[in-house]
């Protein structure tokens, strides 16, 4: 797909519609030979394997495959319901292409917003697990000094009946 804009994954118009436009690309137009590029003569043919260009390289390129919707109402005649007026193939086309188009975007969209949503959840849970840590290291610093602190009251408390015992 192209990369216009910066925007990967979304596709231009032409990339969603390989389907031959009515009345700029009619079967008539197809069924017409085209001119194509006789093969280079031997000299160019050396001078470009010699460049490093492949025969394929050299070769016109393909033509898109049209959708089948569209191709068989072309072969089948169905053109002059569109030249009678009649839009309802047309519109179907339409709304099928639409749908397509609005699925990838919607695609693209939900992909999109699951990593935002995932990078600022990520942010915000960092955050909150380290102001965590922090507080319940805080406790259990305090916890862990109040507990010393009253064993070690009580030892210095007792050290004067021990001594008191070992004189007798």
């Amino acid at each position: 797909m192209s990369q216009q804009g910066g925007e990967t994954g979304i596709p231009i118009l032409t990339e969603v519609i390989q389907v031959p436009v009515y009345g700029v690309d009619t079967p008539e137009r197809r069924a017409e030979p085209r001119a194509t590029p006789s093969a280079p003569s031997t000299a160019a043919a050396t001078v470009l394997s010699d460049a490093g260009v492949s025969e394929a390289d050299t070769q016109p390129a393909r033509e898109p495959e049209p959708v089948d919707g569209i191709d068989t109402m072309l072969q089948t005649g169905a053109t002059s319901q569109l030249d009678a007026g009649d839009t309802s193939a047309f519109e179907r086309v339409a709304a099928s292409v639409r749908n397509q188009v609005l699925q990838q975007l919607l695609d693209h969209a939900d992909a999109t917003l699951e990593l935002r949503i995932r990078d600022i959840l990520t942010d915000h849970f960092q955050l909150a697990i380290s102001q965590l840590t922090t507080q319940l290291t805080t406790q259990l610093r305090l916890g862990l000094q109040e507990t010393l602190e009253a064993l070690l009251a009580e030892a210095i408390a007792k050290e004067p009946a021990d001594r008191q015992i070992s004189k007798i």
